[in-house]
């Protein structure tokens, strides 16, 4: 005969379950992605608002934890705001009025955003400063043109990015390679539209019939995804 569970077990899967329901519930009927709250901060920087967007989430499991404040996402994590960012694993944090004021992605990063491309072991955003800092292996490729180093600091609102290339004495230094002329288009990078990604589109299905990825022809964000792990090779 099971034991019986406690009131107060039952108490804490209703709290969770309402957590889930305020944050993931689509704004439409039918909607297939859970859709966070945008952020809207203002940059100490610049003093400039940040752009309020919807925060669109896939991946293979979910995991929400209402006394810290964090939800975690694992496998294949696809998260498309106004830049897209993807992982093995991604945890939120949540402010105030559920506003989501950090992402941590961490495994296999890489994020699209403006027209550049960047990779990383880790990234960290925290939307008040709007400040996008990748660690271990840090790239970040734009057109031709690709630095590298352990730690980058990329300040959204300014084009600015800095880069550190770690203990020197370990052999740690900053790589660029520049290229005179460029050969790529905006559009290219930041959509991840080119020959390229098309030919990498097609590459896939291999993986699908064998059971490691997904069904069809995939989404627009897993086909990008897959076209950045290229562009980072």
């Amino acid at each position: 005969m099971r034991p019986r569970r406690s009131v107060g077990y039952a108490l804490k899967a209703l709290c969770l379950l309402a957590f889930l329901l305020c944050i993931f519930l689509p704004a439409q009927a039918g909607a297939e992605k859970p859709e966070l709250k945008g952020v809207e901060s203002t940059s100490k920087e610049t003093g400039k608002a940040a752009r309020k967007v919807p925060l669109v989430i896939t991946s293979d499991s979910l995991e929400a934890d209402n006394k810290k404040g964090i939800v975690i996402f694992r496998g294949n994590v696809i998260a498309e705001e106004e830049f897209l960012v993807c992982s093995d694993k991604l945890t939120l944090g949540l402010g105030a009025a559920e506003q989501v004021d950090k992402i941590v992605a961490l495994g296999d990063v890489r994020i699209l955003y403006d027209n550049k491309v960047a990779g990383a072991e880790r990234a960290e955003y925290v939307s008040e400063s709007r400040k996008l800092v990748l660690t271990g292996s840090a790239v970040v490729v734009e057109c031709e043109d690709r630095i590298q180093g352990e730690r980058i600091e990329v300040f959204l609102d300014e084009d600015r990015a800095v880069v550190d290339g770690g203990d020197s004495s370990a052999g740690g230094r900053v790589s660029a390679f520049i290229m005179p002329q460029k050969k790529c288009s905006e559009h290219d990078i930041s959509a991840g539209t080119s020959e390229e990604a098309a030919k990498e589109a097609t590459g896939v299905a291999g993986e699908r019939e064998s059971g490691n990825g997904s069904d069809g022809n995939g989404t627009d964000g897993e086909s990008r995804c897959r076209w950045a792990r290229q562009v980072l090779r």
